[in-house]
């Protein structure tokens, strides 16, 4: 059995610790696993990774860590594991330095996101070339879940190409194939029977462009009654609640927080919206796609990464409001002759857990 590492930014429910979740459900006994979480916080999923067997240690990292550097090494040490996996892409230097340092055998950085997520300046795009030169030096594999992070974070990767890998996301399909009464969990979330739902999953962020998302609610719920919008995720109701409350349609858009029933809020939609501006691999449009949902995303590159080249007249531009408008009202109306059942065999096959994820537990 494997003693592993993983390093997280935090325990709330996301694209990352969703990922890891299921992978180490799936792994089972082959990894012995400790979670090291670097907001040093709680998290809505921390019950969840116990219930797994898995160590959570929550040490708080800053941009000069000296308490958390030590206490990160004196783990290393004391626990004496065979490899760590950091999840936090140019922001792995560190720790696998200190990793390197402690004698742990494989150091593994795993890039998630695109694009850097936090305001350059001096200061902090110095501190981003120390970090990252830090994640060449000490990372023994440098892996990613999209060709398009790997361009923008390591233009140069091919030149190296044994030292970094593509791992795309798994996901369990099972997840998607129970039945339970669709019509109760509509009234539960006072939704008409006969409502058309546009669908949205993801956690409030700059990133998610719930802006657009409200935008092009209040002009589809206009034109047509039966449309109401549902949107999950972590924050979107707080970070939504002033603009949902002066809208004249505020009633058409349902927004009940974290759910733990995705599979089963995905099967009472009708149509995906995914405007996101960035995207690491878009996990949520991907179960989307697994249960065939008719969707609008965005036309970004890592989003078209993982969309058949059929299904690019399903792409428009981030904050194209009337273009992603028009395509869903195709959907309203019945009218699309596209075959969503084909990019569900895709997704069912493309991203299936038990090949993504060996392949991952191979890199272990």
């Amino acid at each position: 059995m494997k003693k592993v590492l993983f390093v997280v930014t935090t325990l709330d429910v996301g694209g990352i610790e969703t990922y890891l979740l299921r992978f180490l459900s799936f792994a089972g006994h082959k990894v012995q696993a400790t979670v090291l979480c670097k907001s040093g916080k709680d998290g809505a999923l921390e019950e969840k990774y116990e219930k797994l067997g898995v160590s959570i240690v929550k040490n708080k990292f800053s941009y000069f860590p000296v308490l958390g550097s030590m206490k990160l090494y004196s783990l290393l040490k004391k626990k004496q594991f065979d490899t760590i996996c950091d999840f936090t892409g140019d922001f792995a230097g560190l720790p696998l330095f200190l990793a390197g340092l402690a004698g742990v055998e494989k150091r593994l950085s795993f890039y998630r996101g695109s694009i850097r997520r936090f305001k350059e300046d001096p200061f902090r795009m110095q501190y981003n070339k120390l970090v990252k030169f830090l994640v060449r030096k000490n990372a023994t594999k440098i892996l990613s879940n999209s060709q398009t992070a790997l361009d923008y974070f390591h233009p140069d990767w091919q030149d190296n190409a044994e030292k970094f890998e593509i791992i795309r996301n798994g996901v369990p399909v099972e997840l998607f194939e129970g039945n339970f009464d669709k019509k109760e969990l509509r009234r539960e979330l006072e939704i008409p029977e006969d409502a058309f739902v546009v669908g949205h999953v993801g956690r409030f962020d700059s990133s998610k462009n719930h802006k657009t998302i409200i935008k092009v609610a209040e002009k589809l719920c206009s034109q047509y009654n039966e449309v109401y919008f549902l949107l999950c995720g972590l924050g979107v109701q707080e970070g939504l609640e002033n603009i949902a409350e002066t809208s004249k349609i505020n009633s058409k858009i349902i927004m009940p927080g974290v759910r733990n029933d995705i599979p089963n809020i995905l099967s009472i939609m009708d149509a995906y919206y995914f405007p996101s501006i960035t995207e690491g691999q878009p996990n949520a449009l991907i179960e989307a796609m697994i249960v065939g949902l008719p969707f609008v995303a965005s036309d970004i590159d890592p989003i078209k990464e993982c969309v058949p080249n059929e299904f690019y007249g399903c792409l428009v531009p981030p904050k194209d409001i009337d273009t992603a408008s028009e395509l869903l009202s195709i959907y309203i109306e019945k009218t699309s002759k596209i075959d969503f059942q084909k990019i569900k065999h895709f997704a069912q096959n493309e991203f299936r857990a038990d090949i993504k994820f060996n392949q991952f537990l191979k890199e272990l």
